[in-house]
């Protein structure tokens, strides 16, 4: 098989090292200023290398990697893809940002190499697969395909189950007998999916569901007890991820939890563009079967779980059509989607004489390698530029997180600004007193406010524009969610010329912003002091260069011990016995 697909193999490694490359060329272009503090170069990079951190500190649920006091906690997300690929940074005693940048290479290679796969499945042209499986790689997804854990390390299995429902699907009955262990393999694979991300195994099971009934329908029992079979495995591996849920939906915190991380009642459909295409796709399905069933061609099984596949975009992004419940935002299943969406566009391609016989040009498709090279070769370009002053600027905070590393308790907690504490989890064994990702955890709202008012207690300018600016930290993502809602509502009622909601008040609640700004100064006015020692905060660690954070004479607090300065940032010991 190498031998036959070694061009796939050759372009996986390729790919590997393109994704690997704009972190190694800021590396190198910040040569012997570069502290080991890493070039962020997608969102949320952040938030799941503090989660490897979390790993890598012994805490392997992973239920708060910002908030000390929540450590034995339930874990709001599932932790195991995170368990997974951290846990090597601590059995080989490497850092995070070491670890994650090696599979800046990995990850994307394995994707490419499945995707490829799955492609050449469908097509039995290995040059066209190379050109599909690089156009998704190396240009619709290169920027979210960067981003560790999900969807880098998460797809990979969303992938590996395709092809291997596939491969179950393609084979003879003969075939499928001697190989009953796809079958395990492919529910051990579902399994993991639950364990993995919501948003994949809801994909999956509505795909598997479907596909159950089609063959109780058709009668096949041969295939409905294959994939019975797998659904069993699936939810079997599956039981840790539910049991975990059903103990989550207990929790006090549960309700104001999901709603911080946008769960709305609507019922007003999503993903429209998506949808669309998905829609198309299915129509030209059933022009296809009809034209085939002319010729006495029957429905292919591939054909079928295509068609699922792509009918479960539309299900998914809109179940909330019968249920009324969203969880902000749909665009989740987007990737997933396009992934299927894809697939099924070039099998129905590959089944016209015309395209076959274009396809078997070897010039064509080696004018289309060449295209995406041109246009791959902007997109790498822009993915080589960064801010040098801004990153050589978070270059300073490596002598803090060395010293933290190797001068504090693991666990200990640091009180610092907003942009400080998105970095100390991500490199340091300590935790943070405040953090904008704390609203994704299991915490009441209650607790969020306090820590957000405490946090700022010195700033000056604690006004509307500074909570509209931090909206998020206290309240999550479900304005967001219902000023989306809103906005989509605008957009019908444009069609027929009607007045829409002014989206200013929905995205930011005047009563929510002063609800804040009032417990601010309720704040100010009590006793400090007290408000502090209800929670643990053993450093305080202050940016000198941020000036509207610490507008207060720090020497003042007989609490606070200074003890290491660097850069120009100074930490404290904190002391409130004093």
């Amino acid at each position: 098989m190498i031998k036959k697909h070694y061009w796939a193999f050759i372009l996986a490694i390729i790919v590997g090292v393109l994704y690997l490359a704009p972190q190694l060329f800021f590396i190198f272009s910040l040569g012997d200023k570069f502290q080991g503090v890493y070039r962020t170069l997608n969102d949320d990079e952040l938030y799941y290398m503090s989660r490897a951190q979390e790993v890598v500190d012994g805490h392997y649920l992973i239920s708060n990697p910002y908030f000390a006091e929540y450590k034995n906690s339930l874990p709001m997300q599932v932790f195991l893809p995170d368990l997974i690929i951290a846990l090597p940074a601590k059995l080989l005693g490497i850092s995070v940002g070491q670890l994650y940048t090696f599979y800046d290479f990995l990850f994307p290679a394995v994707l490419f190499t499945l995707t490829y796969f799955i492609f050449y499945l469908l097509t039995k042209n290995r040059l066209w697969s190379l050109v599909f499986g690089s156009f998704l790689l190396l240009i619709k997804y290169f920027y979210v395909f960067n981003r560790p854990m999900n969807p880098q390390f998460v797809f990979i299995f969303v992938l590996s189950l395709i092809l291997l429902w596939l491969i179950i699907l393609s084979r003879s009955r003969d075939q499928n007998k001697k190989n009953n262990w796809l079958v395990v393999l492919a529910g051990i694979n579902l399994g993991l999916l639950f364990n993995f991300y919501t948003y994949f195994w809801t994909y999956f099971v509505t795909i598997i569901f479907i596909l159950l009934i089609y063959f109780l329908y058709k009668k096949d029992f041969y295939f409905l007890k294959k994939f019975f079979g797998i659904g069993l495995i699936g939810l079997v591996v599956g039981i840790p991820y539910f049991y975990q849920a059903w103990q989550s939906s207990r929790l006090i915190f549960f309700q104001e939890t999901i709603q911080r991380i946008g769960l709305i009642n609507t019922r007003l459909p999503s993903g429209i563009v998506i949808s669309f295409l998905a829609l198309l796709i299915m129509v030209l399905f059933i022009i296809f079967w009809r034209f085939a069933s002319k010729r006495g061609a029957k429905i292919a099984n591939t054909e079928v779980f295509l068609f699922l596949g792509t009918l479960a975009a539309l299900v998914n992004m809109n179940q909330h059509l019968i249920t009324g419940k969203n969880i902000f935002f749909s665009s989740h299943y987007d990737l997933i989607s396009f992934f299927f969406i894809g697939f099924s566009f070039v099998y129905l391609l590959w089944r016209s004489r015309i395209v076959v016989f274009l396809a078997s040009l070897k010039a064509l498709s080696i004018v289309a390698l060449l295209t995406i090279v041109v246009i791959f070769s902007s997109v790498f370009s822009n993915s080589l530029k960064f801010d040098y002053s801004a990153e050589l600027n978070n270059q300073r905070y490596a002598s803090i997180f060395d010293w933290l590393n190797d001068n504090t308790t693991k666990d200990s907690v640091v009180m610092t600004d907003s942009v400080l504490s998105e970095y100390l989890p991500a490199y340091t064994h300590n935790n943070v007193f405040f953090n904008f990702g704390g609203v994704l955890f299991f915490v009441s709202n209650q607790e969020i406010l306090n820590r957000f008012v405490l946090n700022n207690f010195w700033r000056q300018n604690f006004n509307e524009e500074f909570v509209k600016e931090n909206f998020k930290s206290v309240y999550g993502y479900q304005y967001d969610a219902q000023g989306g809602r809103a906005k989509q509502v605008n957009n019908f009622k444009k069609i027929f010329n009607l007045q829409g909601d002014e989206l200013e008040k929905i995205y930011f609640p005047p009563d929510k912003i002063k609800a804040v700004i009032d417990y601010y100064h309720q704040t100010k006015e009590e006793d400090w002091a007290i408000a502090f020692k209800k929670y643990q905060i053993d450093y305080l660690a202050v940016d000198e260069t941020i000036t509207n954070n610490w507008q207060v004479d720090l020497k003042k607090f007989s609490f606070l011990r200074p003890i290491y300065e660097m850069n120009k940032i100074k930490l404290y010991q904190v002391d409130f016995t004093k």
